[in-house]
């Protein structure tokens, strides 16, 4: 995540007429050698086109297997058919080299020998399943992000999620837009004034939806480039030490499966029109947050 990255994220978004809707978005991705033809996700939202948007309805996604949103997989989730065990006695002190000593002081306090240790696949084994929780654009992970994102109840990026269902954004109430605005002022209004706050920010929820999309799709391709070129942690068991803070993270993620560690970190200095788009979303959710007050107090 320190080396400076050759992969050049733009995206691009219009917007037609007053209600501020996103009319078109694209991400083109260049300088990555397994990208080498380049890589261009697109992606509209016309006026005409803007009613299904709001909320979502029930879609199926595919299912790509794996847990949710947990850190760690099931071993169902794991190739048993052809497993390859490595021995932890000789993979752990060739991994860390000279570091391996002062690495197991840590991690294992007791020695090696007293550890108790889950089965430790060959990375081959396991790497796919890592690349699969660690994008955000993926089935486990895509509606936590857009609905973190978001912060708007009954929008969903799917609709009814069947695998990570999430009751508070289910349905559109004042406790449940309270919650997302973080706002108590919210609790106390009548469910009619929610659904009225519904249909006034209907624009404006539009436009935002447009800009999530984008962003998470923005940074599957960044977690995807950054892990097939290998600007990402990876150990066996576990990492010594805590995990490093960025003041400009974007998107991290860490996953444990088939006695494997992944992190990887996204940030604005490598990603800086991912950090714009990432600070356009900010933005519109704090003026509609201060708008919907605004909206209240007047009536």
């Amino acid at each position: 995540m320190h080396t400076p990255n050759p992969m050049r994220v733009s995206m691009v978004y219009r917007r037609q007429g007053g209600a501020g809707f996103v009319q078109r978005w694209a991400l083109t991705a260049v300088g990555a050698t397994a990208l080498s033809m380049g890589l261009v996700l697109r992606g509209t939202a016309t006026p005409g086109a803007l009613e299904p948007l709001a909320p979502r309805g029930p879609q199926a996604p595919s299912q790509a297997g794996g847990a949710a949103d947990a850190p760690a997989l099931s071993r169902e989730a794991l190739p048993e058919a052809t497993a390859t065990y490595l021995d932890p006695f000789q993979l752990l002190p060739s991994f860390w080299g000279a570091q391996w000593p002062a690495v197991e002081a840590e991690l294992f306090p007791g020695g090696l020998e007293a550890a108790a240790l889950t089965p430790i696949l060959s990375w081959d084994q396991v790497r796919e399943i890592h690349l699969d929780v660690l994008a955000p654009d993926r089935d486990q992970r895509v509606e936590a992000l857009y609905r973190r994102l978001m912060s708007w109840p009954g929008w969903e990026f799917y609709g009814d999620f069947p695998v990570r269902p999430d009751h508070a954004y289910a349905e559109l109430t004042p406790k449940s837009l309270a919650t997302a605005l973080r706002s108590s002022a919210i609790e106390d209004v009548d469910a009619k004034v929610v659904d009225a706050l519904e249909e006034h920010f209907r624009g404006m929820n539009s436009e935002l939806d447009g800009l999530v999309r984008a962003f998470i799709e923005g940074a599957g391709v960044a977690v995807r480039f950054e892990f097939e070129r290998g600007v990402f942690d990876r150990a066996p068991v576990a990492f010594p030490g805590p995990d490093q803070e960025f003041d400009d993270e974007l998107y991290s993620r860490k996953v444990t499966a088939g006695g494997w560690v992944t992190r990887i970190q996204i940030t604005a200095a490598n990603y800086p029109s991912l950090g714009l788009l990432r600070a356009e979303i900010e933005d519109l959710r704090q003026r509609r947050r201060a708008a919907v007050l605004d909206v209240l107090a007047g009536s």
